[in-house]
């Protein structure tokens, strides 16, 4: 091997991710190799540590979620519909005024966000 190259460090990503798999789930973590700068001769990655409880990452989006929801009696279980569509909640961002509330299709996992007054009328609370 001559130099270090964008292909050779995507295949290592790959091949790092899949080794860190079986260790994540042992201690209840997601671990992934993210960016990575390189040079010819060495190259130096990011590594993304996040804890996962009963299945769900812990972000900071779904820890603000289940204080929303805490807060306002929600049940996270719950199956909503938006455009026809089924969806889950899937994160809160207190930062953001008109579009807080995530939400992740079940047939496509696509996610979207949407507003809090959507949420509200969803679940059957009045402002």
């Amino acid at each position: 091997m001559d130099k270090i190259n964008k292909a050779l460090l995507r295949e290592v990503r790959i091949k790092v991710n899949d080794a860190l798999r079986p260790i994540g789930k042992e201690l209840d973590l997601k671990l992934s190799l993210g960016n990575m700068t390189y040079s010819d001769y060495n190259a130096t990655g990011k590594m993304k540590i996040e804890i996962v409880e009963n299945g769900q990452v812990m972000t900071k989006e779904y820890t603000d979620l289940l204080d929303f929801a805490e807060l306002h009696k929600i049940d996270l279980d719950t199956i909503y519909k938006l455009n026809g569509k089924a969806v889950i909640l899937t994160g809160y961002s207190w930062k953001s005024p008109k579009y807080p509330v995530h939400v992740t299709e079940l047939d496509t996992e696509k996610q979207f966000k949407v507003s809090r007054d959507w949420l509200l009328k969803a679940t059957g609370i009045n402002k």
